[in-house]
């Protein structure tokens, strides 16, 4: 049975500090409950960290580390495959910057910090910080149990060495990293490393190498691809204690509802534009050029030829505005759009 010590996990989410960033009790109940009333599945276990990634600080959209695992949610237009990783699966995947505003967790994860302010390098390095310490440890468990069983006589395999080194992996030109030989040896066993299209190298060597030819790597393969590849099995509390979600959630009476935020296209302040929609002040700057320019829009479809969505990003727009009746008194000269133009949300 693996366990994990969350108050050594507390103590490392402690170990960072910005804007929009609160650990255990310094966690506003108040954001707490948005966010946990917002995301589309039951949050459980105990706050231990929560980064807010709301333009004016609501706590809707966001990143909440639990007991449970980790739990976040983004804007309309940000798409992702999943929304909550446990701890088993958090160490089995790569967390890395992608793009200008998007954290990837594993393949086809996404958790978008456009409209956070704190430090998207700091949450990688967080995250990373946590995944190490809990490989570590369910690797000392594991030692100890095969320990055990040398006592009974039982043929074992040698332990890996110590994580002193840390390489980094290329994969079809993309390079990854640094991790050290457990992350690379959990990599190996979920299938997100393949052996033969992967090339390694660490700080002294002159140039890349074939992952089969560093004898450090060709090591893990057979472990890797044998059933006694890392199996954690831990299964976090859900009783509910002080400072937890679900008395967070009991304290604070939400005062939204179940349904969708509207606002009106036509009328709306750029303040309502970027906190019902969030499209980020850029794209709300645009809606409200561009509605001045031609006395307003018509249907959804404007609206996404304008910001470049794509088609399933205009649905969603559609459930969430209305549309006054244009202005004819105003001129239609409207400025020129840019075919398949995407707004940086800022």
């Amino acid at each position: 049975m693996r366990s994990i010590d969350f108050n050594k996990i507390e103590r490392i989410c402690a170990g960072y500090w910005g804007s929009g960033y609160f650990v255990a009790e310094a966690i506003p109940l108040n954001k707490l409950s948005k966010f946990c009333r917002a995301i589309p599945i039951p949050v459980q276990g105990h706050a231990i960290a929560f980064i807010d990634a709301t333009v004016f600080g609501s706590g809707k959209n966001g990143l909440l580390i639990t007991e449970a695992g980790v739990y976040w949610r983004n804007d309309w237009a940000t798409d992702t495959r999943k929304n909550y990783l446990s701890w088993e699966e958090l160490i089995q995947v790569s967390v890395m910057r992608s793009g200008d505003y998007d954290i990837e967790l594993g393949p086809g994860n996404y958790f978008n910090m456009s409209a956070g302010q704190f430090d998207k390098d700091a949450l990688v390095q967080l995250l990373q910080d946590i995944q190490s310490y809990i490989i570590t440890l369910f690797e000392d468990q594991e030692q100890a149990e095969l320990n055990e069983k040398v006592t009974q006589d039982e043929v074992i395999a040698p332990p890996l060495p110590a994580p002193t080194e840390k390489w980094m992996v290329a994969i079809a030109g993309q390079s990854y990293g640094p991790y050290d030989i457990y992350l690379i040896k959990s990599l190996l066993g979920s299938g997100q490393i393949r052996p033969e299209e992967a090339h390694v190298w660490k700080p002294g060597m002159p140039d890349w190498i074939p992952f089969m030819r560093q004898p450090e790597m060709a090591e893990l393969v057979l472990p890797a691809l044998s059933p006694a590849a890392l199996e954690p099995q831990f299964m976090p509390p859900l009783q509910s204690i002080e400072g937890s979600i679900e008395l967070a959630l009991d304290r604070v009476q939400a005062k939204d509802t179940s349904e969708p935020a509207s606002v009106d296209i036509n009328t709306a302040s750029m303040e309502e534009l970027i906190e019902v929609l969030g499209v980020g002040v850029a794209g709300a700057g645009q809606i409200v050029q561009q509605r001045e320019a031609i006395g307003g829009f018509r249907s959804p479809e404007e609206v996404g030829e304008l910001l470049g969505l794509k088609p399933h990003q205009v649905e969603r727009l559609r459930k969430q505005v209305v549309f006054t009746p244009i202005d004819v008194s105003v001129s239609p000269t409207p400025t020129p759009l840019k075919p398949n133009a995407r707004v940086v949300d800022y």
